[in-house]
């Protein structure tokens, strides 16, 4: 079965224009096993195959974010819910969120002792 090295290569830049670089290296590697004289599909894969490492640091960077932002602890979304939020009370007017939750935290210990 004749295969299309020019197909190959269009379907190649294809996928780099769409920011797949896997399929577009996979297209360059057989186009460069059947004609593997061709130095622009050589340049190309090059080219695709820093962009994918580049791409893949950059999602191993972002798994890494979002598993840090995960494990922060806070004690408006652990602890409360939309019922039992501190609220925004008239002796809790312009001080910080903190306060809020503290203000909260002491609310909760009286209604559990009550």
């Amino acid at each position: 079965v004749p295969e299309s090295t020019k197909a190959f290569y269009r379907r190649a830049q294809a996928h780099m224009q769409q920011r797949d670089f896997v399929q577009a290296c996979r297209d360059l590697q057989r186009l460069l096993e059947i004609d593997p004289k061709l130095q622009e599909a050589r340049r190309l894969l090059e080219k695709a195959k820093k962009l994918r490492d580049d791409s893949d640091k950059k999602q191993k960077g972002a798994i890494k974010f979002d598993r840090m932002v995960s494990r922060i602890k806070d004690d408006r979304t652990d602890k409360y819910d939309y019922i039992n939020a501190p609220i925004d009370t008239d002796d809790m007017e312009g001080l910080p969120v903190s306060a809020w939750a503290q203000h909260g935290r002491e609310l909760l210990r009286r209604d559990r002792k009550s």
